[in-house]
């Protein structure tokens, strides 16, 4: 049953039951009998439950968007298929892994037409496993002033797992690439709504043929969750998640860029820096690519009460982009005149996050504001406030959690 399906079959049921207790009760009313002064109310309607995410916080279910809590993320260094966030632009599709297919065309010289079976065979495809990190490119949207719109993500749009697959050069090399293509496209299998534009986004050749590019069809050692992109996936280390297209069904190579709608007029960012609040012209933005540098506080929450003289614990993850490592995360506890080295956790690599923690003895009562910054290999500091762009991507201002010691 699609999801749509059990939706409408909560919404019959709940509707079925109110009906019946509407004759029950006309019934007892006739009699002479109490009736429950709850008849004249609306029912409030039941939370949307997401199997598979039941943890997750709902940002929209038409399409489907869901975040991830920070405080959970920060339990585990490799994100649980159950807890990875979903963001999507249509409905989730019904694949059925028996009839997919996989086809490469354009500039090459051997077009392919592949299975999922073809696909898995290790005999022709060298299955590889390659821990990065996905990143909704609208992860912290929610925090720029003034606000824009767009899903208002907090921290939770973001995971790292073990994606296993084949490398996209492989597949390239297979299909005999000519020299002319230079740019490839990928779509899949989701169905715009109404008039929109269809899900499409490209790489130049040189990142297609890059380490870690992957076509990936399991997560964790598993099949891919269907709301996470199932049979098949794209993924691109290093580079924002708008990047990773799911339920990938069409692999095409061209000679010239490609000018789409999701490259050309979404997900793009202004050339320069502008001043908060202005439109950008479509002519003045950049595509977004890599990630930034990035620190995250997961642990305490936002408006948490701490207790005086009680050891806490302050923890989070903090990542950079391309081929970057965390270098060091600092914590500051007094408007950021002062900052303190916090240890990092799990060993250092590209294309994944570093976990780390600061303990913290409070000692004075009131409100406090931890602060954390990040610094990459390449010696990119995150800064004190985020470039603002009309879109709301690629917030990465220091994070901010007010709480208060009692």
């Amino acid at each position: 049953m699609s999801f749509t399906d059990k939706a409408l079959y909560r919404t019959l049921i709940a509707n079925l039951v109110h009906r019946r207790d509407l004759l029950r009760w006309g019934a007892a009313a006739a009699a002479g009998l109490a009736v429950p002064p709850v008849l004249a109310q609306t029912a409030p309607p039941a939370p949307e439950v997401f199997p598979g995410k039941e943890k997750l916080i709902s940002r929209g279910s038409r399409p489907l968007n869901l975040e991830t809590p920070a405080a959970l993320l920060v339990q585990n260094a490799i994100t649980p298929a159950g807890l990875l966030f979903v963001r999507c632009h249509a409905n989730v599709p019904e694949v059925d892994a028996a009839r997919y297919t996989l086809t490469v065309s354009g500039e090459v010289r051997q077009p392919l037409k592949l299975s999922l079976k073809d696909l898995k065979d290790a005999r022709r495809f060298k299955p590889v496993t390659v821990e990065a990190l996905l990143q909704c490119a609208g992860n912290g949207r929610s925090f720029f002033e003034p606000k824009t719109s767009g899903n208002q993500w907090e921290r939770g749009a973001v995971g790292v797992g073990h994606w296993t697959g084949v490398p996209l050069s492989a597949i390239l090399t297979e299909a005999n690439l000519k020299p002319s293509g230079r740019f490839v496209v990928f779509d899949g299998d989701d169905v715009p709504f109404g008039t929109a534009a269809d899900f499409q986004k490209s790489l130049p050749i040189e990142k297609a043929l890059a380490r870690g590019t992957l076509l990936a069809y399991e997560l964790n050692g598993k099949p891919l969750p269907a709301d996470n992109g199932y049979p098949l996936r794209l993924v691109v280390p290093g580079w924002s998640g708008t990047y990773w297209v799911k339920w990938l069904t069409a692999i095409t190579v061209q000679e010239k860029p490609f000018d789409g709608f999701f490259m050309t007029k979404a997900y793009t960012v202004p050339a320069a820096p502008q001043p908060a609040g202005k439109e950008v012209p479509a002519d003045q933005q950049v595509q977004i690519t890599e990630n930034n540098v990035k620190a995250i506080v997961a642990l305490p929450a936002p408006g948490d009460q701490l207790k005086r003289g009680a050891l806490t614990t302050i923890a989070g993850f903090a990542w950079s982009g391309g081929e970057r490592t965390i270098r060091s995360v600092e914590v500051s506890l007094n408007g950021g005149t002062s900052w303190f080295q916090a240890e990092l956790e799990n060993r250092s690599q590209p294309y994944t996050w570093r976990m780390w923690r600061y303990n913290w003895l409070p000692v004075s009562p009131g409100p406090v504001q931890i602060l954390v910054r990040a610094t990459d290999s390449s010696g990119n500091l995150q800064p004190m406030e985020a470039s603002w762009n009309p879109k709301g991507y690629m917030y990465n201002a220091w994070d901010r959690v007010a709480l208060t010691v009692v």
